[in-house]
């Protein structure tokens, strides 16, 4: 078992005080994470501010296809140092996995949604520079905001979610994204109004 604190020397075997003296200063300036680690490698992680609260994470060894996190973005410091000091303490899988909430990796993932987010704000930009007919625009046009759609249907409410937590691990990211799809909704239904409303001579 081995404690790492952004900032801080590893501490090998770290007693409950040490941990407890240790997280004291997580979230402050220098100090955004900190990471438990047994000997397996199964490892608990935390990150966050104090002005805005905590998010915990457990990811196992073993287990490639999920994790595990706490329902709030906005744990309190006292928590994130209870089930740390609990985890050095009995360091078996069921005794924090059944404390926080199971993350299928293939939904959370970041990539996915990162890429297909990009896929849809460059296809907005490409149909209409491309010397294509207003026809074949307009079917394009469509085609994309059914996948703006979908996108906001597969992932929306994990982006509202974290939006609605002003947490401080996901808040510029997900203002950034937030407005960003916004945006993109908007160009799109623009030029397709634009393709279908008659034009004066």
């Amino acid at each position: 078992m081995k404690l790492e604190i952004e900032g801080k020397a590893e501490i090998p075997n770290p007693t409950p005080t040490q941990i407890r003296d240790s997280l004291l200063d997580l979230g402050s300036e220098g100090h955004s994470f900190a990471i438990l680690r047994n000997d397996r490698g199964d490892f608990l992680q935390s990150t966050g501010k104090n002005d805005y609260g905590f998010v915990i994470e457990f990811w196992p060894e073993n287990n490639k296809r999920e994790y595990y996190r706490s329902a709030s973005n906005r744990e309190q410091l006292n928590a994130v140092i209870n089930l740390f000091i609990a985890f050095a303490e009995n360091p078996v899988f069921s005794s924090i996995t059944m404390r926080l909430d199971k993350i299928p990796k293939d939904i959370e993932g970041t990539y996915p949604k990162v890429n297909a987010y990009l896929a849809l704000l460059f296809s907005n930009v490409l149909v209409m520079t491309l010397p294509i007919s207003s026809l074949s625009m307009l079917i394009a046009d469509i085609v994309i905001f059914i996948g703006w759609m979908v996108y906001i249907k597969t992932f929306g409410g994990e982006l509202w979610k974290r939006i609605r937590n002003n947490t401080s691990v996901y808040q510029d990211y997900s203002y950034i994204h937030f407005l960003g799809t916004v945006f993109g909704i908007f160009i799109n239904l623009m030029h397709i109004l634009f393709l279908i409303l008659p034009r004066s001579a």
